[in-house]
């Protein structure tokens, strides 16, 4: 890949990740020859011992374990660990990762004392607290990263016998405008959501998610309309109204009104209401009259 082609890159995660623009923006459609990247999933795995008297060594070197042999569970001697944290497709499709954007978060008992990335060249954007726990990043790739699964960045863990259970976990990145997404090479670049998330834990197993599965993004309400997969969401502690678009402001008051089904019983309110009060909505434009409450939906 040549250089000239990361740059729209940097730009575009550039602007993604430390703008704080983007909130109430749609999804961004499919524009170039990119691959999408979807059902990649992010997890992290125990892979040794760190090194005595040597430093943990390049990228290159680490294993690349499917996410069902991962070990996913850190143990509770306090011997400091090299943890890796990979990015997964699914097997036979085109990988051309130009960039990513993602957070972590790990308990009280879990010791890191050390980190390194690898990107390549690419370019690294953090929040300010990196790496405590609630911290994100972006990153770009540059070369571009090709394999079905391959390290993202590193971690020295280290966990004592009172921290049993703690977790080591991957994250949406901690602002909703950015999300958790794999951007590919577009002009523009398309944005694919994370699929899963997996964790470690310390002396019990943790969780490697399986490739395959792409998430779908919808509207999610949280101080502003956000397009985020239900998980994300979620994570963010907002409502999410499955199918829509942002530019309809589906999330204010005044929102277009709609049939909201109460078993038998029907109401005029908006779809953020309506999902809020347990209802079923017939969607926006819809009326009492002509919506069937009392038959099966």
């Amino acid at each position: 890949m040549n250089t000239f082609r990361i740059w729209p890159i940097v730009a575009g995660l550039c602007l993604l990740v430390s703008s704080g623009a983007g909130a109430s923006y749609e999804e961004r459609p499919k524009s170039g020859t990119g691959p999408s990247h979807a059902g990649g999933v992010l997890f992290a795995a125990v892979v040794g011992e760190l090194p005595r008297g040597s430093l943990v060594g390049d990228c290159l070197s680490f294993p690349r374990p499917a996410p069902e042999d991962a070990e996913v569970e850190l143990p509770t001697d306090g011997v400091p660990r090299v943890c890796v944290v990979y990015a997964a497709f699914p097997e036979g499709d085109p990988v051309d990762l130009a960039g990513m954007t993602f957070g972590i978060e790990y308990d009280e008992g879990l010791n890191i004392s050390g980190y390194g990335y690898c990107p390549g060249d690419g370019l690294l954007l953090s929040t300010p607290d990196w790496p405590k726990s609630g911290a994100g990043m972006g990153m770009t790739f540059l070369p571009h990263a090709t394999e079905s699964i391959f390290p993202v960045i590193w971690f020295i863990l280290s966990a004592g016998e009172g921290a049993e259970g703690a977790g080591f976990r991957l994250v949406p990145h901690p602002m909703a405008s950015h999300g958790g997404r794999f951007a590919n090479y577009d002009p523009r670049p398309y944005l694919e959501p994370i699929s899963a998330y997996g964790h470690l834990r310390a002396g019990v197993p943790g969780f490697a998610p399986s490739v395959g599965t792409p998430e779908v993004l919808g509207v999610c309400c949280l101080d502003e309309c956000y397009k985020l997969t239900a998980y994300e969401c979620a994570y963010y502690s907002g409502l999410f109204l499955g199918d829509g678009k942002c530019s309809q402001d589906p999330c204010v008051e005044d929102a277009e009104l709609g049939a909201c089904c109460f078993e038998a019983e029907c109401e005029l309110m908006s779809r953020q209401r309506c999902y809020r009060s347990g209802g079923d909505f017939a969607g926006e434009g819809s009326t009492c009259e002509e919506t069937p409450c009392d038959e099966a939906r």
